[in-house]
């Protein structure tokens, strides 16, 4: 029983190394002297995602809606109909603690922060036993650092040319497809 505890308390210590380090290398990579600066964020689509978080932290959030309908492009168009709204709730929600910009490139990273843990936490759940749920973790930096595609969503370069929902909610997918396997096995 003793040798259990220990080998259960080295293996959590572990865990926490490497969590830990894959967030300082994510630091690394995103500069927080960048990411706190008080500038706009720009790249593939990214710039033109800065109206519809504006619309929502200027218009919706204020008047307790997730759509509606913006006469800013074209004749007008329904804003968050047809698109994932959390993400720029979120950062509309953030922007009135912390300046609007800064709170925009915190949730466009979102899902990239978010990744290695929620696969940590889904491997977890899904009772696999160490080194599984650190090493998942650790492969989630192959597929954000893989740079062979830039448009279909989940990596870096996807994710900072506008496709930073896609990102975010995959991370929350793969937390919740070991919930929804748990759930039906339980």
């Amino acid at each position: 029983m003793a040798k259990l505890k220990i080998k259960r308390k080295s293996s959590l210590i572990v865990d926490l190394i490497l969590l830990i380090s894959i967030y300082v290398f994510l630091f690394n990579y995103f500069k927080p002297s960048l990411i706190f600066s008080n500038t706009l964020t720009n790249g593939g689509d990214t710039g033109s995602h800065l109206y519809p978080f504006f619309y929502m932290r200027d218009y919706l959030v204020p008047h307790l809606k997730l759509v509606g309908w913006s006469q800013g492009w074209y004749a007008g168009l329904p804003m968050f109909q047809f698109y994932f709204p959390f993400v720029y709730l979120l950062a509309s929600i953030i922007s009135y603690i912390i300046p609007a910009t800064i709170s925009f490139k915190i949730a466009t990273i979102l899902g990239t922060f978010l990744l290695p843990i929620t696969t940590y936490f889904a491997m977890r759940i899904l009772r696999f036993e160490f080194p599984i749920p650190v090493v998942s973790a650790l492969l989630t930096l192959v597929m954000l650092f893989n740079e062979g595609n830039s448009m279909w969503g989940i990596n870096i370069p996807s994710t900072l040319a506008g496709e930073f929902c896609e990102s975010f909610s995959f991370s929350l997918m793969v937390l919740f497809l070991a919930l929804l396997y748990k759930g039906i096995k339980e």
